[in-house]
This record gives structure tokens, sequence and C-alpha cells, in this order.
């Protein structure tokens, strides 16, 4: 605006004034559509996590109810976050899955290396879903599960499932100190 406003003023006659504000109308106009248009784009777009931001309410440590399970994220970037899932029996510690999501371009990737699982190799699911507090990844290509999702429950919950084919396997966090 103020920049359209300084042009105004360095026009000599009141015709090329009038001509320039109404260019610089047209120019304000077709902005704004475009802005309007993309938006409601964007929100349609049922997978629209276009930065790491709404992804930071999974941060932290989360235990599984009923079992000496966990689930940690830590900020890596700005878009992305690294997890792991650890199991606590007798004052051991086993590692039992290393988790990546990342968010590039707008589109986002879980990636999950089970330990025994997949010959340890990293299984990537796309994110197809992106609401705020819940995310949804896919791979069907892959044989279980072939989605996974993270919901924000209420009073410090995090509810997570593991699907495909006929199962499905639910598991509910709380918050844990960290």
């Amino acid at each position: 605006m103020f920049v359209l406003e300084a042009c105004f003023f360095k026009t000599s006659g009141r015709g090329s004034q009038f001509a320039l504000s109404l260019r610089a109308m047209r120019m304000i106009t077709s902005l704004l559509l475009v802005s309007v248009f993309s938006s409601c784009m964007l929100e349609e777009g049922s997978s629209s996590c276009l930065d790491g931001g709404k992804l930071y309410w999974l941060t932290g440590s989360w235990k599984m109810e009923d079992q000496d399970i966990y689930e940690t994220w830590s900020v890596d970037s700005d878009t992305r976050l690294l997890g792991r899932s650890f199991a606590i029996a007798d004052g051991d510690t086993s590692l039992l899955e290393h988790m990546s999501l990342e968010i590039k371009g707008g589109e986002g990737v879980f990636v999950a290396r089970v330990t025994g699982q997949n010959g340890d190799q990293p299984v990537a699911f796309v994110l197809t879903r992106c609401d705020e507090g819940r995310l949804v990844f896919e791979n069907p290509e892959h044989d279980f599960p072939q989605r996974i999702v993270y919901e924000r429950g209420e009073h410090g919950t995090l509810l997570a499932w593991v699907e495909g084919g006929d199962r499905k396997l639910t598991f509910t966090y709380q918050r844990a100190e960290s």
C-alpha cells in the first residue's frame, strides 16, 4: 500500500493519477481474489500441513495406559519431528521403534523403523489428512499397518491407532513427565 501511494504522488497530471489509481485498484483486486481462492483451496485440501508448526502438539513424552511403553517426540527442525518408542521392563529399556515426521513442500511423510520388522528397514507413510489435532498417514502397499493415525484427545491424552485389512490396534497415551 505504501508503494502504491508513493506512485500516486509521482504523477504530474490529474488524468495520469486517476489512470494509475485504477491500475493499482485492479492489481489489488486481483491479488485479493488470488489470495481468497488460494486460502479456500488450502482449507479444502485435507493434508494442508504447510509447515511443521501444526505438528508441535505431538512433542513431548507419552506413556501408554496400563503399560510401561513410552513414545517421545522432539523438534528436530521447523518442519521435522523425531520420535522413538520404547518399553521399560525390570529396569531395562528396550527400543521398539525409531520414527520421523517431516513436512516438505506442503507434503508430509511419517517414517517408521520398527525393531525386528521389515528387515529393520524404514517404511514410509504419506500424510493424507492434517486437521487441528489429527494426523493420518497411509501406505496402501505395506502389509500392516496401512494407516497410522494420531489424534490429540482430551485431558492430555494421545490416541493412536494402526490399521490395515481387518486388523486395528488402538493405543491410548497420557502425557508423561519429561
